[in-house]
């Protein structure tokens, strides 16, 4: 089965070629939403994720195959970066209220 990854750097796209059978056999899954997204999801995350074995097998303006993604959550809705980004936000946020609104100088009146 040959797959296409977007390179968004390069603006093509990555062949890939992996051996053995999708789980519904002759037909690819049906992408469905993650559980939480109202409006849509992100290229990345419709697409299927690409095999683990896959092997390069070139490049080309046009798709073709399967649209797959290298991120292994893909068609998850959770990106792996997600919970770091969470928690550097949620610490960044924690000391900017320390820094100004606990530890405000007084006011000069």
């Amino acid at each position: 089965m040959r797959y296409s990854v977007w390179d968004p750097h390069k603006r093509v796209y990555d062949y890939y070629e992996a051996t053995g059978k999708l789980s519904g056999g002759m037909f690819a899954p049906t992408p469905r939403l993650p559980r939480g997204h109202k409006l849509g999801i992100t290229p990345d995350e419709a697409a299927y994720p690409l095999p683990a074995g896959a092997t390069l097998v070139g490049k080309g303006n046009l798709p073709v195959g399967l649209i797959a993604s290298r991120n292994p959550r893909a068609l998850s809705g959770i990106e792996p970066g997600n919970k770091m980004m969470t928690a550097a936000a949620l610490l960044a946020s924690a000391f900017l209220i320390w820094k100004y609104v606990l530890n405000a100088p007084p006011e000069k009146r």
